[in-house]
């Protein structure tokens, strides 16, 4: 009995099976479970070149507990600086002072506070030499507390707009003016002690706080 021929057919056989294993069609799917598994990366690439590893440590342990807060953290961080440099306002007298300070490295903050009668009779906020990393929703407002670090220790008044001016911060550097206005029920004399917040609303998040009290004469 002849079987050469049958010899013969498994022979092509087997060269298109070799074919077909070694075709680009069969390799490229094949890859994706050959291949390493890729480490997900959250952040922009900035992320990992711009921070410190202090500071990516730090968002990252914030991702791993709040990943939407973290990046959008890290977003607005990664933002371009806006300077603003205004000089100071008429007033009449300086009624308190203070310097900021920060809560962390990703929540830095820098600069010095002053609370002016103006001469109209107004009370204007006057930040000189500030400097904050930028943060999402970010506004200033007033708090009886001396040193808030949350939320809860920024006390229900601070988050009555109807008593406590509050201003969406216009820029992270530089010296800036902001006007209490529409605030008639809000006295001044009751943040002597107290202080100026940096403060998320967005993520109600204390970014920092500067202590106020009456200048030294």
């Amino acid at each position: 009995m002849n079987t050469r021929p049958a010899w013969g057919l498994l022979a092509i056989g087997a060269l298109i099976v070799i074919a077909l294993l070694v075709s680009p069609f069969w390799l490229d799917p094949l890859s994706d479970y050959l291949e390493e598994e890729e480490v997900i990366r959250p952040f922009p690439d900035a992320f990992y070149t711009d921070l410190s590893a202090e500071e990516q440590d730090m968002y990252l342990e914030l991702y791993a507990d709040k990943p939407q807060q973290a990046q959008a953290f890290v977003e607005a961080r990664l933002e371009e600086p806006v300077m603003i440099d205004e000089l100071p306002p008429d007033y009449s007298e300086l009624l308190l002072t203070g310097t900021f300070s920060g809560l962390g490295a990703i929540y830095a903050v820098h600069g010095n506070v002053f609370v002016y009668r103006l001469a109209d009779g107004g009370t204007a906020v006057r930040l000189e030499e500030f400097d904050t990393v930028n943060g999402p929703g970010l506004q200033l407002l007033f708090s009886r507390e001396p040193a808030p670090t949350t939320e809860e220790e920024l006390g229900q008044t601070a988050l009555n707009m109807e008593e406590v001016p509050r201003w969406g911060l216009r820029g992270n550097r530089g010296n800036q003016n902001y006007v209490v206005e529409g605030v008639p029920a809000f006295n001044v004399d009751n943040y002597d002690g107290g202080s100026l917040v940096l403060y998320s609303t967005e993520y109600h998040t204390v970014f920092g706080f500067a202590t106020l009290q009456r200048p030294s004469q």
